[in-house]
């Protein structure tokens, strides 16, 4: 009865500590992934909260400065003669480089209705704008030549027609400038003839960028996760990273990363301002998504920003907990099966049962490692710098500014380099062709005229452009045409604000070493490597992130998206990175460093379709372990028909295996040829057991219940010594 009563304490006792070990698991990982998610929330709400406050700022100084200027018209203090001047004055003095101000306008006008400045000429609608250069602060003045006044329900003429009309200030919706050439934001202040405000004299307008609205969203490190929009009190968008969307007139957003993800259509924007943070699901991928909502007081307007949560890096924090929330459940339930099912009568049905119970718990912890490795981060190298956001290229540059400082040469010119793929095609293993557009950014002396590309470009040289104005595709093949953009065989030029790009169309086969290790559950690069084709200069290139809507890697920037083909690949996100590359040569150049070397990479990040992979490897793998299985089952009396039996066996896996390594070209052992060592291992085993078994001598270890041993731990050793090496080689 002691012994009884001891042995129902052990098992209880081994049970308590397993559950333990479960609870325990489950808990941190539910702790580890709601700290990081609180963690993260609370940073972005933060970073929300302080663009809330410089849009805030910014739209004060518009209305203020734009309601001044009414009050000093209605009021008398400034005569419509001296309003030309003092408009003009408040716009040199906007502009001043020395006197900082919340915001920059555009442009600054006044507009009155028909015959209200000149009583003597009734049909004259008497307006000037004066416009400032991005660049110079230049200011020039010019006047609208069609009729502002005649209320058409357009954009041209809604500005207008709306202050007069409702009699107040308000926002209007953004519109490109023609004469601006920027997306500008309306700012109109009705002013009256007199003090007693009875009757409307004209408009006052102002025109705020949405550049600044840019700039703010630009330094806001959420970028990476997600993105900002902006929409006024009647729902409409005022600013999203699609300028063109807002131009749409558009009171729901129905897209997410634009082309990536959906939002719900059913959630209006104007409704999300009653609460801070909303949680819904992503329709599409049943992914969970967030967006943290701030009011904008001075316009009324909402600032919403859209995350989802497997985009904050939550997954990547609570790997530890995942795998020892698996390890400690597996251990839990193979100990309750084991003391429940061992401990009974009938033991032999009571084995299989165990044996086959362990093989299930192996397979499925083996499938749920599959699926941890799949939100793996890729991993970069050691000299990889990624360039996700302002913040890390502006800290680049710092690093790189540094480091000639360090070599005694001259400062660094950055260059702004965007690329888009249009296509890739493998011929191999490591062998790709890409196909796109690579462009630069070049910033013109503000002595030439803007908004024109001058004819000697290509030879111009000042002190903010490089000499040398052309881009070498690092990994392309010496014999390929393309391989060097040069200025002079550009695809197009296009000039800008004192600012000239350049643009190519490039095809180009790369070399590139993938790395197969993991296979199938690899993750790799398509990088296009760039760097200045002058290796004694002082040019660095830089993302030109202001050329993208969306600058998340699951965005996908820089691809098209219906036009890249990649059977047996999915592409889950796009970046730009930086590589420094030791040099121990200086091309004959005694101007060319001997250290490092930086050049700017375009990555493509894929993974090997998990569906594809299991359909040619892992089930014709499972049907050789099946047949294994069975050939227990036979009967031995002929033991050279069961060795020819494994000897077919292992020559197809042998084939299969050699096929592999063919295709993958892989210097090391991947991940799923350890499936077909163990193969190997399972084979030369039955193998063993056969000729065993028709020796004269007979082993009680192997001769029990007819060779039942072997039969029952064939099922959790393949299975267990699959779910080790899987921990092992993907973690």
């Amino acid at each position: 009865m002691k012994n009884i009563n001891l042995k129902l304490l052990v098992e209880i006792i081994i049970i308590s500590m397993s559950l333990f070990c479960v609870v325990d698991a489950n808990y941190k990982s539910w702790q580890t992934n709601k700290a990081a998610i609180e963690e993260t929330q609370l940073a972005i709400d933060k970073e929300t909260e302080l663009s809330v406050e410089d849009i805030n700022k910014r739209l004060l100084y518009v209305m203020s400065t734009g309601q001044e200027l009414a009050d000093a018209i209605t009021s008398g203090k400034i005569q419509y003669s001296d309003i030309q001047d003092h408009t003009k004055n408040i716009m040199i003095s906007n502009h001043d480089i020395h006197v900082t101000h919340p915001s920059k306008f555009y442009n600054l006008g006044v507009s009155f209705l028909r015959g209200v400045y000149d009583k003597s000429k009734p049909e004259q609608l008497a307006n000037w704008i004066y416009i400032a250069d991005k660049e110079t602060g230049e200011i020039t003045a010019i006047n609208r030549d069609y009729d502002y006044s005649k209320k058409d329900g357009t954009v041209k003429t809604n500005w207008f027609t709306k202050a007069v009309e409702e009699r107040k200030a308000n926002w209007q919706q953004p519109k490109y400038g023609d004469v601006s050439n920027h997306f500008l934001i309306a700012y109109t202040v009705p002013f009256f003839t007199s003090s007693t405000k009875e009757q409307v004299a004209g408009v006052i307008s102002i025109g705020f960028s949405t550049d600044e609205l840019k700039e703010i969203m630009s330094h806001q490190s959420y970028r990476k996760v997600g993105f900002a929009v902006i929409a006024s009190d009647e729902g409409k968008l005022v600013y999203h990273p699609n300028e063109l969307l807002p131009q749409l007139d558009i009171t729901n957003t129905h897209s997410f990363f634009n082309e990536a993800f959906d939002f719900l259509n059913k959630v209006d924007i104007k409704d999300q301002a009653t609460k801070t943070i909303r949680s819904f699901k992503l329709p599409r991928t049943d992914e969970e998504a967030w967006v943290i909502t701030k009011s904008i007081p001075a316009a009324n307007w909402s600032y919403h920003v859209f995350f989802q949560q497997n985009e904050l890096g939550v997954e990547q924090k609570t790997l530890a907990t995942k795998l020892y929330l698996i390890i400690s459940t597996i251990i839990f339930i193979v100990t309750c099966a084991y003391i429940f099912l061992i401990s009974s009568k009938n033991k032999t049905k009571r084995f299989w049962l165990f044996c086959i119970f362990l093989g299930i718990n192996f397979t499925v912890g083996t499938a749920y490692l599959w699926k941890i490795a799949d939100i793996k981060e890729l991993e970069l190298t050691s000299n990889t710098i990624k360039l996700n956001s302002d913040e890390e290229v502006n800290a680049y540059k710092n690093t790189q500014a540094e480091f000639f400082s360090v070599l005694h040469k001259q400062p660094p010119i950055y260059i702004p380099t965007g690329v888009f793929i249009k296509s890739t095609e493998f011929l191999g293993s490591n062998n790709i062709v890409v196909a796109g557009y690579v462009w630069q950014k070049y910033n013109i002396p503000t002595s030439l005229k803007p908004n024109t590309v001058p004819d000697d470009f290509c030879a111009l040289t000042s002190e903010m452009l490089p000499e040398n104005k052309d881009v070498l595709l690092a990994d392309a093949f010496a014999d390929n045409e393309n391989n060097s953009l040069t200025c002079d065989k550009s695809s197009y030029r296009v000039a800008k604000d004192h600012v000239v790009t350049v643009g190519w169309y490039f095809k180009a086969e790369l070399r590139e070493p993938f790395d197969y290790s993991n296979f199938p559950l690899d993750k790799n690069t398509i990088w296009l490597r760039l760097r200045p084709d002058n290796q004694a200069g002082n040019v660095v290139l830089v993302p030109d992130f202001s050329s993208y809507t969306n600058i998340n890697e699951k965005s996908l920037m820089g691809i098209d998206i219906n036009g890249l083909v990649l059977p047996s690949w999915e592409v889950f996100g796009t970046f730009f990175s930086s590589e420094a590359v030791s040099l121990n040569s200086n091309f004959g150049v005694t101007d060319v460093s001997q250290q490092v070397s930086q050049e700017l990479l375009f990555n493509i990040a894929i993974k090997r379709a998990f569906l594809d992979s299991v359909f040619s490897t892992v089930i014709p793998i499972f049907l050789i372990y099946l047949i294994l299985f069975v050939v227990l089952f036979s009967s031995l009396d002929d033991l050279l028909s069961v060795l020819g039996i494994n000897a077919g066996l292992l020559f197809s896996v042998a084939l299969w295996h050699s096929t592999l390594r063919t295709s993958l070209s892989s210097t090391g052992v991947t991940y799923f040829e350890t499936y077909y060592f163990v193969c190997y291992f399972v084979i030369s085993l039955i193998c063993i057991n056969s000729v065993l078994l028709s020796c004269r001598y007979e082993l009680p270890w192997l001769h029990y219940k007819n060779n039942l041993i072997p039969k029952l731990i064939f099922i959790p050793m393949v299975t267990g010594v699959t779910f080790l090496i899987t921990i092992f080689m993907l973690f």
